[in-house]
């Protein structure tokens, strides 16, 4: 509706913000909710293969049996699932979030490989030339990608790039932390010694500002908690993937890696 102008934005210099301020949490909270939602589109896709008529004749006979709620929730969980994933797939690229893609991308791996696991596992031997030939395409499409998003924001590109170096110096400068909300000051300290130093290129120069976030979590995380809270962080991440996959939880684990990689790019929301 935002985009058709039937509804206001959020932001008065883009026309999709969602009940955002501006279309990158949006697309964020977008690309977290896609992975869950194809996992639950494949699992109950599956699920509708062995369903005959005469099950679903039987089942709607006796509308007060159980079977007719599983079969609702199942109609409802495979084909609102699917839909969410066709309207995603609609919406996001209008974000003109590079982050949201590639989380996007990133969980949808983690659904998909889990999904067709036992075809991966039982291919033949002779279909070696075939592997090989998808993973050389793979290689191509993924590089093709990742510059055609770099050259569609390639000032903004570089100024995270130029973020990262610099929140990476003031990190080393301060393993213990400058405390929360002082990012922006450790960050401008340490890009004004960058810039002293005769090492910034013009490039750099040009696209250099001063931001109040570090456009990574784990950076902004170590910069103002310091590296130990960074790390317990880590460990926190490897405990709830290790809940998941003894869970089996493949769309949730897809969500969080989602929310990891859109992290990796975007500030603090």
């Amino acid at each position: 509706m935002q985009l058709y102008g039937f509804q206001s934005s959020q932001h008065s210099l883009f026309k999709l913000t969602g009940s955002f301020f501006n279309p990158g949490p949006y697309a964020g909270y977008l690309a977290v909710v896609f992975p869950l939602a194809l996992q639950f589109f494949l699992k109950n896709n599956n699920r509708a293969k062995s369903v005959s008529f005469n099950t679903i004749k039987n089942t709607l006979k006796n509308l007060k049996s159980q079977p007719v709620i599983a079969f609702v929730m199942h109609f409802i969980n495979r084909y609102l699932s699917g839909l969410t994933c066709i309207a995603i797939l609609l919406v996001l690229p209008a974000s003109m979030s590079r982050a949201s893609w590639l989380a996007v991308m990133a969980g949808s791996v983690i659904v998909l490989v889990r999904h067709w696991r036992k075809k991966l596992l039982f291919l033949k031997p002779a279909m070696k030339r075939l592997k090989i030939i998808t993973f050389v395409l793979v290689i191509c499409f993924s590089v093709i990608t990742f510059a055609g998003m770099y050259y569609l924001k390639k000032d903004s590109a570089d100024g995270r790039l130029l973020t990262w170096k610099v929140s990476i110096s003031a990190l080393m400068k301060h393993p213990l932390g400058v405390g929360l909300g002082h990012f922006p000051s450790a960050y401008g300290e340490a890009q004004a010694a960058y810039f002293a130093s005769g090492n910034a290129t013009e490039a750099e120069a040009y696209v250099a500002g001063n931001p109040e976030y570090g456009f990574n979590e784990f950076l902004q995380i170590g910069i103002e908690s310091g590296i130990a809270s960074l790390l317990l962080f880590f460990g926190m991440l490897v405990s709830a993937f290790r809940g998941l996959f003894f869970s089996k939880h493949w769309g949730v684990m897809g969500a969080l890696v989602a929310l990891l990689v859109f992290g990796c790019f975007v500030y603090s929301s």
